[in-house]
């Protein structure tokens, strides 16, 4: 390494110093504090209404509250052994909503939603939990064709 005047990595502390200043440099616990600060507020509601309705059409579900140590909030509907489930992201301004078959993990459904819309969209916000539910939920086999004899 040679030797400069300039300290090593001027451009990586320019930009960190950057960063700071506008508040974009956030930590993973961050982003947890802010997921448990709107959570139980704005989403829990959310949660409780798709479970109503799922109860209502006869599925069992079960809600999982926040807590630090699962660090989401959950649908369990049982019957089908799906979990729904919403916690934070790696980027501060968005939360993760995935649902997925507890057999097959693999077959998960996904989705990023921005707090700001919790307040700003509350429809679109459904809209995009309903859709995740409706894609876990449906038929396996929609689309197969009957067979000809």
């Amino acid at each position: 390494m040679s030797s400069t005047s300039q300290p090593p990595f001027r451009h990586l502390r320019s930009k960190i110093q950057e960063w700071k200043a506008g508040d974009l440099l956030q930590t993973g616990e961050q982003s947890w504090q802010q997921f448990r600060q709107v959570a139980p507020l704005q989403l829990t509601p959310i949660v409780a209404a798709l479970q109503d309705a799922l109860q209502a059409e006869g599925l069992r579900a079960t809600t999982h509250n926040l807590s630090d140590e699962r660090r989401h909030l959950s649908l369990l509907i049982e019957p089908f052994d799906i979990a729904i489930t919403f916690g934070p992201d790696k980027n501060p301004h968005l939360f993760q909503m995935s649902a997925y078959r507890r057999a097959n993990p693999g077959d998960e459904c996904t989705a990023l939603i921005a707090y700001r819309d919790l307040e700003l969209d509350l429809g679109q916000v459904i809209e995009i939990v309903e859709d995740v539910a409706l894609r876990i939920l449906g038929p396996r086999r929609a689309n197969q064709e009957p067979e000809m004899e």
